[in-house]
């Protein structure tokens, strides 16, 4: 955990997305993943929210692969890597197939998806919905992100995160 703190600590404070630090969306990510407290692998999806764009303190043009690589690479357990590495997928499934989603993203996020690939063929939906790990989980995180206040002023509770993955 003391590698993630550090990053944190040294690079948080770089804008991420829309006026908003990669310290800023990691705690809205951690905060908002409350909403999943009834999932039996609640655990999994607060840490995977949480540290979803831990790449990005890496290297500004890193992607969810290569930030479940370094979660991976850094002790994490694998359940939460593989939530991370499925956030492009996810994001364009819904792109492709959720008209109120598509309209609800911001600017920034739009980019993100375009870039990544924009709109999935029928095939890669299919194969989405067969392969993708833990497919709903996924879309309800992506969900959860257009809708939890851009204002959080707590920072992560690294000692409640340090339980959870624990708990994986």
């Amino acid at each position: 955990m003391e590698i993630f703190k550090r990053l944190y600590r040294e690079h948080g404070h770089r804008f991420y997305r829309d006026r908003m630090t990669l310290s800023e969306h990691s705690a809205r990510s951690f905060y908002g993943a409350r909403r999943f407290e009834a999932e039996p692998n609640y655990h999994t999806i607060r840490l995977a929210a949480t540290f979803q764009n831990i790449g990005k303190l890496v290297h500004k043009n890193a992607t969810y692969r290569l930030a479940a690589g370094f979660l991976e690479l850094n002790g994490m357990p694998r359940a939460v890597s593989q939530l991370v590495r499925g956030q492009t997928l996810t994001r364009r499934y819904l792109y492709t197939t959720d008209e109120v989603y598509k309209r609800q993203l911001t600017p920034y996020m739009l980019r993100e998806v375009v870039e990544s690939g924009g709109e999935l063929t029928e095939e890669e939906v299919a194969y989405f919905l067969e392969n993708a790990a833990m497919a709903d989980t996924l879309i309800r995180i992506a969900l959860t992100e257009l809708t939890v206040p851009l204002q959080i002023t707590k920072e992560v509770d690294w000692e409640e995160l340090q339980k959870l993955m624990e708990k994986v």
